[in-house]
């Protein structure tokens, strides 16, 4: 497991991460769209800011640290 898909689990899963999101932008996310992150292993970039803001709530909470790392057989 990625770290990226890592965090979205943290979070709750990608029903969970799509709707923190879309929570959070006042716009929808779809489930998909975060489905492709967790099955490619990688959140793009622009948004990341968006998960670090919606993993604070997550215990412990989600920091750039989280980004990185190695994957886990």
């Amino acid at each position: 497991m990625t770290p990226h898909q890592r965090i979205i689990e943290r979070i709750g899963g990608v029903p969970a991460t799509a709707a923190k999101l879309s929570e959070l932008r006042d716009q929808r996310v779809a489930k998909t769209t975060v489905q492709h992150w967790h099955d490619s292993g990688f959140i793009p970039s622009k948004h990341q800011e968006d998960i670090l803001s919606i993993g604070r709530d997550c215990s412990p909470p989600i920091t750039p640290d989280d980004f990185f790392g190695t994957e886990a057989a």
